[in-house]
C-alpha cells in the first residue's frame, strides 16, 4: 500500500499515527531541475522536497508514505534568488523538529516501492 499525502501536515500525522516506522528514518530529498536549458548552461532551476517513510502496522504489514512538492524556483543569475532552496530547507528544518520528538531520524534519499 502506498500513502501519498498533499500536505507535509499530512505526512507527519500519518507518520506519528503508525506503531513503528521502518528503520526508525525519515528520508528527505531536496532537488534542483534545470527549467533552461541542461545543467550546464541553465540558469532557472525548479527546487522539489520529497518526504517518505516505510510504515509497520501491528500485524507486519509495511507501507509506503510519501509527500512531494514543488518548492519554488532558483535563479543562477544576477539576482541569486533562491526561494525554492530557501522554503525547501524550512520544510527540512520542520521535519528535524517532528522526527528529533518522536525519536526517528533523517536519512537523505527516497524510498521508492
Amino acid at each position: 500500500m502506498i500513502v501519498t499525502c498533499s500536505a507535509l501536515s499530512d505526512f507527519f500525522i500519518n507518520i506519528a499515527a503508525v506503531p513503528t516506522i521502518l528503520d526508525g528514518a525519515i528520508r528527505i530529498n531536496i532537488s534542483r531541475r534545470p527549467v533552461d536549458g541542461d545543467g550546464k548552461d541553465a540558469y532557472k532551476f525548479d527546487v522539489f522536497f520529497q518526504a517518505t517513510a516505510v510504515g509497520c502496522a501491528e500485524d507486519g504489514t509495511k507501507y509506503l508514505i510519501q509527500f512531494g512538492v514543488k518548492t519554488g524556483r532558483d535563479y543562477e543569475d544576477a539576482s541569486q534568488e533562491k526561494k525554492g532552496t530557501e522554503t525547501a530547507e524550512q520544510m527540512l528544518c520542520v521535519a528535524r523538529e517532528f522526527a528529533t520528538e518522536r525519536q526517528l531520524c533523517i536519512l537523505p534519499g527516497v524510498i521508492g516501492f
